[in-house]
């Protein structure tokens, strides 16, 4: 199972401010879980399950949806040096670029729909002023 890529902003968002203030990770998830539902609650109670029982917290994301292999290897990697809110910034860094690409993509998409639908419309317009012209 895969979140859409604000869901996953919104988490590593979340996530970083509390860890960063200096809450458990564990505390941490619990928090989040407390405001969510569904598949995400089902993935957050997963890893937070995961990350009590001693297990890492890249490790624990594994299967859960939320992070790519390039998130979980910086996590690992800022697990083992003791920087794992620097890491959850950079992970949540990254999905915000991910999100404003998207947007870009999507409005680089539709505008030069929107251009042809406009262009139709004008052609139309001018010839139905030419047939009426003609009569």
């Amino acid at each position: 199972m895969t979140f859409p890529t604000k869901t996953r902003l919104l988490f590593f968002e979340k996530l970083s401010a509390l860890v960063g203030s200096g809450m458990s990770v564990v505390q941490s998830l619990e928090d989040l879980r407390r405001r969510e539902t569904g598949k995400l609650d089902s993935a957050l109670a997963a890893v937070q399950s995961r990350v009590h029982e001693g297990v890492s917290l890249a490790e624990s994301m594994e299967d859960s949806g939320l992070a790519d292999q390039t998130h979980l290897a910086m996590l690992t990697a800022c697990e083992k040096i003791g920087r794992l809110d620097e890491g959850l910034i950079r992970v949540a860094s990254d999905w915000r670029v991910r999100v404003a690409l998207a947007g870009k993509a999507r409005a680089g998409f539709f505008y030069p729909l929107l251009m042809v639908h406009r262009s139709s419309q004008h052609s139309r317009s001018i010839d139905k002023r030419a047939l009426s012209h003609h009569r």
